[in-house]
């Protein structure tokens, strides 16, 4: 991606036009971009036992289901409403982590902020 690329997608999720809520019709199992996040999440971190996921992963450089770099985390939580207080992903609701990746996705347009998980699954880039 280019510059002015990266510089373009920064000031739209800036600009307050990607704003995820951790409550309603979006933040439901029904939306298929939470699914796809689910799945997301079981091939990043592994499961516990029973196919859960690991929601409270931290390996010191991804933490949380969906294994969200530190500084991924702290940038793009304050899109989130309400915004999430933890410092870290694994700290965070699976509510608020959904939010996260939900705000990923729509400013990458895709699932190319996980891009091992996402090629395995099949999942758009």
């Amino acid at each position: 991606m280019t510059t002015i690329a990266t510089a373009l997608l920064f000031a739209a999720a800036a600009s307050a036009e990607i704003v995820e809520r951790t409550t309603g019709p979006d933040a439901s199992w029904a939306n298929p971009v939470n699914r796809n996040l689910l799945r997301l999440a079981r091939c990043e971190t592994g499961y516990l036992t029973g196919g859960r996921v690991n929601w409270r992963h931290h390996n010191g450089t991804y933490t949380g289901g969906l294994g969200f770099a530190h500084s991924t985390w702290s940038y793009y939580k304050r899109f989130v409403r309400p915004v999430p207080r933890a410092r870290y992903a694994a700290d965070a609701t699976v509510a608020q982590q959904l939010a996260v990746g939900r705000v990923l996705v729509r400013v990458f347009g895709g699932y190319s902020s996980w891009p091992a998980c996402h090629r395995r699954l099949g999942l758009p880039g």
